[in-house]
């Protein structure tokens, strides 16, 4: 992912989830905990606030 629309969200896939992710992290919680103890507060807060309005956009979508 690489979007100037959500610059946090491509952070945290090419960072913690790019194609050999599996070679550090026994999967993704790991990858997930790696990002939560290695980022500073405000990369993992604009990481949330992108991924709730990419998911409050789906949810909108889909009718849910």
């Amino acid at each position: 992912m690489n979007s100037p629309q959500y610059p946090a969200l491509g952070h945290l896939f090419r960072a913690y989830f790019h194609q050999d992710f599996d070679l550090e992290y026994k999967d993704g919680d790991e990858a997930i905990e790696g990002f939560l103890s290695s980022e500073p507060q405000e990369e993992i807060e604009a990481s949330v606030i992108e991924l709730e309005l990419e998911v409050s956009k789906l949810t909108t979508h889909c009718g849910l």
